[in-house]
């Protein structure tokens, strides 16, 4: 064996050596990139609050996770996205246009939880506030929301 081989040999020993540890320091399938968090979670919140103001309701439930729970301005507990569905089913007619501002968001792993603004635009006119708490998971390439919470802001 020549001095050339012995250093090919031993080259490829060590690379193959080092292999576990190269492929241990990769990102883990659960972590997403907050680049991309953020990119999507911004892309996902003006969706909603186009279907939202577009009434569509079919659109807007498919954006709830099967097991979600919306919390309404009133209190009002809706467990699952059968009850999600009738509630905005039997308001679509009367929902104000809405604006949707984000105040933070964090992210640990494939779960977002973002805090921001909703300003209300009712058909009859004026303006109201509330607070939103929203908890989004991503599979599959797709964000879901399994938990929301609006809290509306007194003067």
């Amino acid at each position: 064996m020549t001095n050339r081989t012995r250093a090919t040999a031993g080259l490829l020993l060590l690379l193959a050596s080092a292999a576990p540890s190269v492929a241990s320091a990769q990102i883990p399938d659960s972590m997403i990139p907050l680049k991309t968090v953020i990119s999507e979670t911004n892309t996902f919140r003006t969706e909603y609050a186009e279907y939202y103001n577009n009434k569509d309701v079919a659109h807007l439930v498919d954006m709830y996770a099967a097991d979600a729970i919306l919390i309404t301005g009133d209190g009002t507990a809706l467990m699952g996205q059968a009850a999600i569905r009738e509630y905005f089913t039997k308001a679509a007619s009367t929902l104000p246009h809405i604006v949707l501002t984000s105040d933070s968001l964090a992210a640990f792993g494939s779960t977002a939880v973002i805090v921001g603004t909703l300003t209300a635009h009712p058909q009859a006119g004026g303006e109201t506030v509330s607070r939103y708490l929203t908890v989004l998971r991503r599979t599959m390439r797709q964000w879901k929301i399994v938990r929301v919470a609006v809290v509306p802001v007194t003067k």
